[in-house]
């Protein structure tokens, strides 16, 4: 048995033959069954995912699981963000922002749970931080939701195998104004690198969305006390920036 991720939200994926398994140790059957068909609908549009199976129950482990097809895939990080990846990376934002397939439930996912998310960590960063929390949120807000969201657009959720560029954990999958995939991976990354993504898509709409996720991202280290410098300097870097 090959452990692959054990990720924040309590979950656990392992590979077990040429089978790998997502363990949902809180989840329930809905958690886990929009995973799975988000996993389906990205993979449907010709972005690669690993393979999805099922989603089923485990009675001795009392764990959903989804179960997909095994892929022998490469983490990627910063260091790895060439031309060629970045480039990889704009084009599944691009197949997804054209996407044909929209589902009503995907808009109520993005203005409800997904906002309320949102919405909790800025609460936890006005607490340290002196920030209008609602403008950040105004500015998003009053854009178009119109395209398929990820919803955790970050490199800890791509990894390369070969020359192809694969993307898991839909868990927070949904539908969301144009840029906000994007912004979310910029505020994930170190400013000078980020930036790259900035001077390519630049616009206001992009930027607004970099700005909100970084203070979003800000308030959930300082929730849970970690990696709280980093964070600081992200959301310091794109609070002061402009186009």
């Amino acid at each position: 048995m090959e452990y692959l991720v054990a990720d924040r939200r309590k979950s656990i994926c392992y590979r077990d033959g040429e089978v790998f398994r997502k363990y949902f140790r809180y989840a329930d059957r809905k958690a886990a069954e929009h995973e799975g068909k988000y996993s389906r609908l990205y993979e449907a549009i010709g972005i690669s995912t690993p393979h999805f199976i099922k989603t089923d129950f485990s009675p001795e482990r009392g764990q959903f699981f989804n179960e997909y097809s095994y892929v022998n895939m490469r983490p990627i990080d910063e260091a790895d963000l060439d031309d060629d990846i970045s480039q990889k990376i704009l084009r599944i934002l691009d197949k997804a922002a054209s996407s044909q397939i929209f589902y009503s439930d995907g808009v109520e996912f993005w203005e409800q749970s997904y906002r309320a998310k949102l919405t909790h960590a800025l609460g936890v960063l006005k607490s340290y931080v002196d920030v209008d929390t609602d403008q950040l949120l105004r500015s998003v807000y009053v854009q178009k939701i119109s395209v398929l969201m990820h919803g955790d657009f970050s490199l800890s959720n791509m990894s390369l195998a070969g020359d192809v560029l694969y993307l898991y954990d839909f868990a927070s999958s949904g539908y969301a104004p144009r840029f906000w995939d994007l912004g979310y991976l910029v505020a994930t990354l170190r400013p000078d690198v980020g930036q790259k993504f900035c001077d390519t898509v630049g616009n206001e709409d992009l930027l607004a969305c970099i700005k909100l996720a970084s203070a979003v991202r800000l308030g959930r280290s300082l929730r849970k006390h970690e990696d709280i410098e980093r964070r600081s300097d992200i959301f310091k870097y794109w609070s002061e920036a402009s186009l």
